[in-house]
């Protein structure tokens, strides 16, 4: 009997200590950072303008098709959702291959260790079966999710994010986010 307690104690060391390696070893929302769009919506675009510091000029680069070479040294992906049948068109993709782009730069992300941040500033606008299927996508690799309150107003964000146990910072506005980015660049 004794000994069976001693490999129970070693086995819950084991997997505590596998714990800690996890959780130090994870992804954390820090800089060089790149924002992309899911979707093809103007709001990924609008994201780098709230993104950017007034006090310095510096800006999160946004790039609208970003593939998985666009990752390189990059610690944080920042995805705006939001589904735009004009803006697939004006970026040459149809639903399917941004859907595959999307997929396939997020399973970059996971491999690499990026920090992945769910945005949606699009309001009921951007709301709809296409954008909440991509955000949806995007939940599975999402390390948090924020969105303005307007995106949330059905708590389909909130039980998204319940159900994947994913921290959820819902905002007032789009400007609102600014600050809430610079203080989880900044570790707080």
């Amino acid at each position: 009997m004794r000994k069976n307690t001693i490999v129970s104690m070693l086995a819950v060391l084991a997997v505590a200590l596998l714990a800690i390696g996890m959780t130090v070893g994870a992804a954390k929302p820090v800089k060089p950072a790149l924002i992309t769009s899911a979707g093809q919506s103007t709001d990924g675009l609008i994201l780098k303008t709230v993104l950017t510091d007034r006090s310095t000029g510096e800006s999160i680069p946004f790039e609208k098709l970003a593939t998985p070479e666009n990752l390189e040294g990059v610690k944080t992906l920042i995805v705006s959702v939001g589904l735009s049948t004009k803006g697939l068109g004006a970026a040459g993709v149809n639903a399917d291959q941004e859907k595959a782009r999307v997929k396939s730069l997020l399973d970059a992300a996971k491999k690499n260790d990026v920090f992945v941040a769910l945005v949606h500033i699009g309001g009921t606008a951007r709301r709809g079966a296409g954008s909440d299927e991509l955000a949806n996508m995007v939940a599975e690799y999402a390390h948090q999710i924020f969105v303005v309150k307007a995106s949330n107003d059905d708590g389909f964000f909130t039980r998204m994010a319940q159900a994947k146990n994913i921290p959820l910072v819902e905002v007032a506005d789009r400007t609102a986010l600014g600050p809430v980015f610079f203080d989880l660049f900044a570790g707080k």
